[in-house]
């Protein structure tokens, strides 16, 4: 076939997982760092409500956002049929 390999199903999920799981581990280590800027921010703030609150949005979004990586590995994992 003109030295083209055929690519079954099995390699097409496995490397779909692969991607799933790199974008996790990224994901993560960029909320638990953004966590970690906002809840420096948060502790040094005072008593200025102006920037403890944008501190905490900015805390709930992080969260949020991890929340959301984790999530879509584990819909991705039921799309691709592995049993999370």
């Amino acid at each position: 076939m003109n030295g083209i390999t055929p690519v079954g199903e099995a390699q097409i999920t496995s490397f779909l997982w692969k991607i799933a799981n790199f974008v996790m581990d990224v994901g993560i280590v960029v909320a638990v760092i953004f966590i970690a800027v906002n809840g420096y921010r948060f502790y040094t703030t005072g008593h200025n409500p102006g920037r403890r609150t944008e501190a905490m949005m900015g805390l709930f979004w992080s969260i949020l956002g991890g929340i959301v990586v984790v999530g879509a590995k584990f819909f991705a994992g039921v799309i691709l049929g592995f049993k999370p």
